[in-house]
């Protein structure tokens, strides 16, 4: 019993040490100390939590008080993220090139490059795209001067999704795989995913079929290592839509169905019915009208709720097309009457997504929205550790006391 409770309490007390934080800003005397403390705290936390602002005001507070340049630019940037994340643009820019003059005259070029890149999110935000591409042109060349990789391959992924954005695949393509040889370096896997299948969605739009299938395989085998099956059903079904535009139907529909249960585990109705239509569409350009109808059936049976009102509509169309097909006038006229009656009373509806939403890959783009710029920091919840903390640190207290009149 003594045994299990020393280990209980070393345990104990290593998770107690989260405490550091604040027994360092009790310990801060000078202001540029205290600054430094707040300034920990806030790279501590997510920029979207609600005590960030709070301390970055705490930081800029003392750190002008202190005098210290270098403190006082890295506070202004700290100010800016969080003004930035509350949506107040104009007032963010104002911090940030206040933060850049501080660090110009200290040359501090890491903090700088980090400045340079939060410009560049903030207008992003703001639809300005030029200048949130001259900013991340800004801060990726000091990342490189500074030989910082990581953040660099971050620049690169960004200006990737920027150009994607604007219809410039081709430069896009080419920041990606400037971003992806940084990963595979430092082996970051879950980021590689997510750039594989960019790479693969670009080069499937340039018709470069095989390069396309090349990097899908890659997120593949990688999402199955991290065993990310919303990556992995997402992969899949963009791999199949490459076979079907290379007429691989047989391979297309192997992968289409891999997708469905990984759908149907995630409870994605949406990804579902979209994987169900690629496969409709499979069987359709196979002749194989019988197994499209029961893709079809399935596709209404998933959209009888309201907020797949519009999905349901087009399911109709579709069931009333394969009944033509198979000359079963009696079924197509059945679906067709369905399909115009429910068309044309839908917008009341107005939760529903879009019939044409439906029509699109829209697996492709919702990876794509999901791999939006990034926020400015991941950070870990410094607040749930103090708490933590805190009560771990009574409870050893405890189990001492239980300890020592054992002992007795």
């Amino acid at each position: 019993m003594n045994k299990l409770f020393l280990i209980l309490l070393i345990f104990i007390i290593n998770l107690s040490f989260g405490i550091n934080e604040d027994i360092l800003l009790y310990n801060a005397k000078t202001t540029e100390q205290k600054a430094k403390v707040y300034i920990k705290i806030c790279d501590s936390l997510n920029n979207n939590n609600q005590f960030f602002g709070n301390y970055s005001s705490l930081a800029l507070e003392n750190a002008l008080k202190s005098k210290n340049k270098k403190l006082i630019g890295i506070s202004y940037k700290l100010e800016g993220i969080s003004q930035a994340d509350s949506g107040n643009y104009v007032q963010a820019l104002e911090s940030f090139n206040i933060s850049i003059s501080y660090l110009l005259d200290v040359n501090d070029e890491v903090t700088l490059g980090e400045v340079y890149n939060s410009i560049g999110i903030t207008y992003y935000y703001q639809g300005n795209l030029q200048k949130s591409a001259e900013n991340w042109e800004q801060a990726l060349r000091l990342y490189l001067k500074n030989n910082n990789k990581s953040s660099a391959a971050g620049c690169y992924n960004n200006i990737g999704l920027l150009k994607n954005a604007i219809g410039d695949n081709e430069q896009a393509l080419k920041n990606f795989k400037k971003a992806a040889l940084i990963l595979e370096e430092q082996g970051s896997k879950m980021k590689l995913t997510h750039l594989y299948v960019n790479i693969g969605i670009i080069e499937r739009d340039l018709k470069n079929y095989e390069t396309a299938i090349k990097y899908f395989k890659k997120a593949i085998y990688l999402k199955n290592i991290l065993k990310d099956e919303k990556g992995l059903s997402i992969a899949y079904n963009n791999i199949a839509m490459v076979y079907s535009l290379q007429k691989k139907f047989e391979l297309a529909e192997k992968y289409f169905s891999m997708a469905i249960p990984l759908k149907k585990t995630q409870k994605d109705n949406n990804g579902l019915m979209l994987t169900y239509i690629n496969l409709i569409d499979c069987y359709i350009a196979q002749e194989k009208i019988d197994q499209a109808i029961v893709y079809g059936q399935k596709g209404l049976d998933l959209s009888k709720h309201k907020e797949y009102v519009k999905n349901r509509a087009y399911f109709y169309k579709y069931m009333s097309d394969l009944y033509k097909l198979k000359n079963d006038t009696k079924k197509a006229e059945y679906y067709r009457v369905r399909y115009i009656h429910l068309n044309d009373s839908i917008e009341q509806y107005q939760d529903s997504l879009s019939i044409q939403t439906v029509l699109k890959n829209t697996d492709s783009l919702k990876f794509k929205n999901d791999k939006k710029i990034p926020n400015f920091k991941i950070k870990s919840n410094f607040n749930l550790i103090l708490t933590l903390s805190v009560i771990a640190l009574l409870i050893a207290i405890l189990v001492f006391i239980l300890l020592y009149k054992n002992k007795k």
